[in-house]
């Protein structure tokens, strides 16, 4: 028999009985599509992007050089000792937006709902699906006249996509560790914001200016701006749920050292691929990011709430 305290409460019955019933709507109209032989989503066409693989090792540099930067100063203004693990605590694998939100502080609470929900979707779209698989695809077209067993085996688009998932999923892999220090957490944090967001602006001049990329290359459309947001809520039915089980099987079958995140990730970042790679506009796929990352944290708040 269950212990009382592992018995589902009724909001927590009701919220699986509707993202169930949410989940399998979505999917029937898409079997529904698939069975009269209708796109799922339409192909959009667009040009090639204009940027090559050395443009983004730019934009890969100065991530890289600004990380470090972020790095020097926040060890500069905290001292060596922020950097130790804080006592008291067993190793995990949270996340350290997790960490935060777990200190109960409301102003951290809303600073991580801001950079969970806003910021990180916004930015890591813009890197891994606009940037990098936006010159993956140009590759990949490239390449097929010159590889013709790569036509007849592997259809155009799925190489891309399988590719920026991976990458997406390996650099939120992690290992279990010691907590670290709330105030160190934070200050990082907001280094990891400032990154992302001067990265993100450092490649749109260096492309605009550059290689005369336009908003249509870097995936905006104005007039389909409401027709995404839709696309990317229904999307989010569909696939938020699945991958919110995935990552419960993963946590219960792996070691306690290893994050569960990688293998959830990289079926996540597939659906944003193919949501990018269907439309070539990048607002679905950053609303669908900001509803599994807004989902978790609503998660983890009536978590701590119960």
């Amino acid at each position: 028999m269950n212990h009382p305290a592992d018995i589902p409460s009724t909001s927590d019955l009701i919220a699986f009985v509707l993202a169930s019933w949410l989940c399998m709507s979505i999917w029937i109209l898409v079997g529904a599509r698939l069975w009269n032989r209708e796109p799922v989503l339409p192909f959009v066409r667009r040009r090639q992007v204009p940027w090559s693989g050395f443009d983004l090792l730019f934009v890969f540099a100065f991530f890289v050089l600004s990380s470090g930067l972020v790095f020097v100063v926040v060890g500069h203004i905290l001292g060596p000792d922020a950097k130790e693990p804080a006592g008291g605590g067993d190793v995990e694998t949270s996340h350290t937006i997790v960490q935060l939100f777990r200190g109960g502080n409301p102003w951290m609470i809303l600073f991580c709902v801001i950079s969970a929900v806003v910021v990180a979707p916004i930015v890591e779209e813009f890197l891994f699906r606009v940037l990098l698989q936006g010159w993956l695809e140009r590759m990949d077209r490239r390449l097929r006249p010159m590889l013709p067993a790569l036509r007849r085996l592997v259809p155009w688009g799925l190489a891309p996509v399988v590719l920026s998932s991976s990458v997406f999923a390996m650099v939120h892999f992690r290992v279990a560790s010691p907590p670290m220090n709330t105030r160190y957490l934070m200050w990082m944090m907001v280094g990891n914001i400032l990154v992302g967001i001067s990265t993100s602006l450092f490649a749109v001049l260096l492309l605009r200016f550059k290689n005369g990329a336009t908003a249509s290359d870097f995936g905006f459309v104005s007039g389909k701006f409401l027709h995404d947001v839709g696309l990317g809520l229904a999307s989010a039915a569909a696939v938020v749920f699945p991958i919110f089980i995935l990552q419960a099987v993963m946590t219960s079958i792996l070691p306690k050292w290893i994050a569960a995140d990688p293998l959830p990730l990289f079926c996540f970042a597939v659906a944003l691929g193919v949501l990018y790679c269907r439309t070539h506009r990048v607002v679905a796929s950053m609303v669908l990011h900001m509803s599994l990352n807004a989902t978790s944290l609503v998660a983890l708040w009536l978590f701590m709430r119960g």
